[in-house]
């Protein structure tokens, strides 16, 4: 799997094409594109004075009010996945490319790591994986971390 660049933006458009080169006939149910993003957040030493929490530092997921204080977290920040293609037959030999889109919320949070206000340490990780899915048998996949940032500020003209 290969995207235009490794960098991108809130609310972007990733771009790429999955490869697949195959030592055997395989009939496909679907190749996808699956697009997560993860937050994982371990206890910290409390409140950190003069911290103001930002769209970095702030939580995306959705947190149950009873989730342990003292045992690190993992949660599912966003789940997204898109079509490269439908069902097909790839005999053996066959290289072929498949291009694919997926577009990044612009409502979530960017790539981050470090300590929030709470004084809890976070890691916000986004994930893109190709899945070339067979039936009866076990998917084939490969997977990378992507870095999203925020979109810099739409500068005025006079």
């Amino acid at each position: 799997m290969s995207t235009d660049k490794d960098k991108f933006t809130l609310g972007e458009t990733v771009q790429g094409i999955v490869g697949i080169t195959s030592q055997e006939d395989i009939e496909a149910n679907e190749i996808r594109v699956e697009l997560a993003a993860t937050e994982r957040v371990r206890p910290g030493g409390g409140f950190v004075r003069d911290q103001l929490e930002n769209v970095e530092s702030r939580m995306y997921s959705q947190i149950t009010q009873n989730a342990p204080q003292t045992q690190q977290m993992v949660c599912s920040m966003y789940r997204g996945q898109t079509l490269a293609s439908p069902k097909l037959m790839i005999p053996k030999g066959c290289a072929s490319n498949y291009p694919f889109k997926i577009s990044i919320p612009q409502h979530l949070g960017p790539t981050f790591q470090g300590t929030r206000k709470d004084g809890r340490w976070l890691q916000r990780t986004w994930t893109l994986k190709a899945v070339l899915a067979v039936g009866g048998r076990p998917d084939v996949d490969t997977a990378r971390e992507i870095c999203v940032v925020i979109p810099p500020p739409q500068s005025s003209t006079a």
